[in-house]
């Protein structure tokens, strides 16, 4: 059975359904889009059955058809017909922008049902500049806005989901104190709240006092939030989850850890950077006053050890840490939070390089639910560690090995024969991995979503020489990897181009391509442009026989790319324009002369 096309007729819309007839049984499948991709909503199943018995009902009344072969049956079902929980169900899925602006336009049915909608995310970063008294678009992101609705003050007072708002985003874009208060008193149900600006502090202290916020996520600049925080520390009692994302200069420790000793019901606490002065005070105040603390992302250089242990033994409910680029953080630390945090699932150390394979056996030995660890540029880490991993952490998903001592291959291989549910698997840098464990890594892991295989260079001059060829990548042809979406396979000379076009006819549905310093040609990029339609981030560095042929072809292809890398290549100003002329607003495009209008 393929399911055609939703079109709207007459103020109501019908769902055409093709059921096709061969010989003397119905055959029954699932919708495809254009590429392939399975349509398994729990919306579409249910749609799948109302389908088949309206088929089943004309072959028995059309006693004509089911005598020719190749008969096709065409049935046409209102979704008006469906039960009005069912669309509902199906509406709770669209994002916030069709439900402001184009579901209510659609038929008085679902004009009806769309103040009925639950869990909304009102995001304003959907919206048009929202007036030109209420904010200030910058001008980079004047082109992207003209293909979005507007939204306006005025529209308030008759939103129909202010009773159903539960989170609000704050675009980039500067806008006025009074439309932020105005819509946290029109939606006294948000709880989230996400503000991407130097928002104005009483602003933020508007909403916290008209709602009961229990998520805050804002990106300020040191001196706002040194101006906020002692005001908006008596509304935040009820607050749990606490994301502050400084762009330029770190937090203080005395903001922080007045805003934590109100907060004492917070699960969740992430900075992302913070000054290096008494950093040991925040633990301490965790320690003291959030025990329901679960979830812990406070990095600094010169954290002692003995704060994380203190925190280990007072917070005993962690279940994810990060500890990245602490570079005094010694085995000791990491034992205590094996020892007092038995149930962590994530952990991140990397940069950590006063760490041993001893502490990461005695974290795998405690914390056997484990399912996340980084240990990049661990560099005192070796197969003792993956061993350990691999014997008492079963159910591990995320695996990263970058820059550590480079695992065996017998290391590899006993970890993704014991975890064998692993997705992510990062072991760059590692110049010793032979194509025997790749194939064992495309034979076991069924789940895999992420492989990362690069070699290393021993001398910046030089070029890596890694020990893979075509035989890892004809081996995850042959795989079962169906969920494979980003490969990474740099410095492995002996990889050729039609080892590249047969893995992403394999893998459409790519998303990240490394191939660098590979001594690819065109054939590989132009095998990426043709074959992989979601491809975002595309990386061939150091690949010299590439020109202007294989870009002009992924330009014309039109994928949609975030990130391309062609330094190193013999390309001319054609190939940057044309990726410019294709995407104004590329984030970076590293090794394209010419290029225009790109931002890197």
């Amino acid at each position: 059975m393929e399911a055609g096309s939703l079109r709207q007729r007459g103020g109501s819309t019908c769902l055409t359904l093709v059921c096709t007839r061969q010989q003397e049984s119905v055959t029954q499948s699932t919708e495809t889009n254009p590429h392939g991709a399975a349509w398994d909503h729990g919306a579409g199943r249910l749609l799948g059955v109302r389908a088949s018995l309206e088929a089943t009902s004309t072959e028995e009344t059309s006693t004509a058809q089911t005598q020719e072969s190749n008969t096709t049956t065409r049935t046409s079902i209102q979704i008006d017909d469906l039960p009005n929980e069912l669309i509902l169900e199906i509406l709770t899925r669209v994002d916030s922008k069709s439900i402001l602006s184009t579901v209510p336009r659609v038929c008085r049915l679902w004009r009806a049902l769309t103040p009925l909608v639950k869990d909304v995310c009102i995001d304003l970063s959907k919206f048009k500049s929202l007036t030109p008294k209420l904010a200030r678009t910058p001008s980079w992101m004047s082109k992207y806005s003209k293909s979005l609705p507007e939204f306006s003050l005025t529209q308030l007072d008759s939103l129909p989901l202010r009773e159903r708002a539960v989170a609000l985003v704050l675009p980039a874009w500067r806008i006025q104190p009074d439309f932020i208060v105005k819509l946290a008193e029109v939606c006294p149900h948000i709880a989230t709240l996400d503000i991407d600006q130097d928002v104005d502090e009483d602003a933020i202290v508007a909403v916290a006092k008209a709602c009961t916020l229990q998520t805050l996520r804002i990106r300020c600049s040191r001196y706002r939030y040194g101006l906020w925080a002692p005001k908006f520390a008596d509304q935040c009692s009820s607050l749990t989850t606490l994301v502050l994302d400084n762009h330029n200069e770190g937090l203080y420790t005395w903001d922080l850890d007045f805003l934590i000793r109100r907060c004492p019901s917070l699960t969740s606490f992430t900075v992302s950077r913070i000054s290096e002065r008494r950093v040991d005070d925040v633990y301490t105040a965790l320690a003291a006053h959030c025990p329901e603390l679960t979830t812990l992302d406070v990095r600094a250089r010169d954290l002692n050890g003995q704060a994380i242990a203190d925190l280990a033994k007072k917070c005993r409910k962690l279940r994810g840490i990060n500890l990245s680029g602490c570079f005094r953080v010694r085995d000791a630390a990491i034992e205590a939070l094996a020892k007092y945090c038995p149930d962590l699932e994530a952990v991140s150390l990397a940069k950590c390089r006063k760490l041993t394979s001893a502490a990461v056996e005695k974290l795998a030995q405690s914390c056997r639910r484990l399912k996340t660890i980084n240990l990049d540029h661990c560099t005192k880490v070796g197969d003792a560690a993956i061993a350990s991993l691999a014997k008492y952490c079963p159910e591990l998903r995320e695996g990263h090995f970058w820059c550590t001592l480079p695992p065996s291959d017998a290391a590899v291989s006993n970890l993704v024969t014991a975890c064998h549910a692993i997705e992510v698997l990062d072991l760059c840098y590692d110049d010793v991995l032979t194509d025997d464990a790749v194939e064992i890594i495309a034979a076991r892991c069924t789940s895999l979503r992420t492989l990362k295989v690069c070699a290393a260079r021993r001398k910046p001059q030089l070029l890596p020489d890694g020990k893979l060829t075509d035989r890892s990548l004809l081996a995850l042809v042959d795989s079962r990897c169906d969920k494979l979406r980003r490969v990474a396979f740099g410095g492995h000379l002996r990889i050729t181009d039609a080892a590249v076009e047969a893995l992403v006819h394999r893998f459409p549905r790519l998303t990240h391509v490394n191939f660098n310093h590979c001594d690819l040609t065109d054939r590989s990029v132009r095998a990426v442009a043709t074959e992989c339609y979601a491809v975002e981030c595309v990386k061939f560095n150091g690949n010299n026989r590439i020109t202007d042929a294989g870009v002009l072809a992924l330009a014309e292809r039109g994928p949609p790319l975030y990130f391309v890398a062609f330094k190193g290549c013999s390309l001319t100003e054609t190939s940057g324009k044309a990726i410019s002329r294709h995407y104004p607003t590329l984030r970076d495009s590293s090794g394209l002369p010419g290029r225009q209008g790109l931002r890197d």
